[in-house]
């Protein structure tokens, strides 16, 4: 029962509407209800606005059975069966039909659109090797392939129009944090305009950036290097464990042991190697920033010793103590 309540409320709600009660449903005879099954597919698919009395209740069963094929509605019979409990209205099968029909909401319409477009007509077995028939299906299949592409491309479109008032927003939100941002800058630089060596404010916040951008890159390859050894590592636990393999495979044939000792010290190198450039290259590589450092620190204790310049210091000490940090986690 709690089925037909929700076949009852979405026939009345949107965009259905059909004013129906329990009572008045469970009263409809066998031809009203493939009737009110015809007007729901209707709404999917406007094919389908027609009047069953014009129709006999195969013909009827056959246009709904197609349709539902379209649209992948799986029966829990064979299609043959389906068909005749369709075109009798049993009960049970109209009801699920419509409790899974009015479920899918507007996922429907474009499935029912395009599977009509990507399913062959029904033909009888006999004609479906004929010459011309075979040579019409492959133009049927031709069409159906450049109906895909052409859907597609207007199904992006119509995204691409769905998404221009996002864009205009960003795009002016975008634009007005330029303006703030360019107002802040103006700001800035007419308070340093007013302090005494300017010049070498700038200088130094040149330096400063150049020095980020170092350290910045100097992490990366960091990174870059310890996933390298990872890989390197797994890929020699993988060759140990065929060599493994391999001398127990080899157990007892001569100078098998002397070849599987000479790959793993291969590969126990390639793995030296790569830690001794993470270990030992990138230590050095921070040692000079660190030098470089200190030339800065120099400068500003020297001339320019107030609290703006020690902010710029402790940023790039900062990026100094990061790839350092970098490089003892490493294993």
């Amino acid at each position: 029962m709690g089925g037909v309540h929700y076949i009852v409320d979405k026939l009345n709600a949107p965009p259905f509407s059909r004013g129906v009660t329990l009572i008045s449903f469970s009263e409809k005879t066998s031809e009203e209800l493939l009737q009110l099954l015809s007007d729901v597919f209707a709404k999917i698919s406007p094919k389908h606005q027609r009047h069953t009395g014009q129709e006999t209740p195969e013909q009827t069963a056959d246009r709904l059975a197609n349709f539902l094929k379209i649209v992948k509605f799986q029966p829990n019979v064979d299609p043959v069966t389906f068909r005749q409990q369709l075109a009798a209205a049993d009960h049970d099968v109209v009801y699920g039909v419509l409790k899974w029909v009015l479920s899918q909401g507007q996922v429907l319409e474009k499935r029912a659109f395009v599977g009509y477009y990507l399913t062959l007509p029904d033909m009888p077995e006999e004609l479906s090797y004929h010459p011309e028939v075979m040579e019409l299906k492959e133009s049927i299949k031709a069409l159906q392939s450049e109906f895909i592409d052409t859907h597609k491309a207007l199904d992006a479109a119509q995204q691409e129009v769905k998404e221009l008032p996002q864009l205009r927003s960003r795009i002016k939100q975008m634009e007005e944090e330029k303006e703030r941002l360019q107002e802040k800058v103006e700001k800035a630089a007419a308070q340093a305009a007013g302090l005494p060596d300017a010049s070498n404010y700038r200088e130094i916040c040149v330096a400063l950036r150049q020095e980020h951008d170092r350290e910045v890159a100097i992490s990366q390859q960091l990174q870059a290097q310890q996933q390298q050894l990872e890989r390197a590592e797994a890929s020699f636990q993988q060759s140990a464990g065929r060599l493994r393999q391999m001398q127990q495979h080899l157990a007892g044939q001569g100078g098998a042991n002397v070849d599987a000792a000479r790959v793993l010290e291969i590969l126990q190198d390639d793995v030296a190697r790569l830690r001794a450039q993470v270990t030992n290259r990138w230590p050095r590589e921070l040692e000079a920033r660190q030098r470089r450092l200190a030339a800065v620190q120099d400068t500003l204790n020297n001339g320019i010793n107030t609290e703006v310049g020690s902010r710029l210091c402790h940023w790039l000490e900062f990026g100094i103590l990061a790839g350092q940090g970098a490089v003892v986690q490493l294993p």
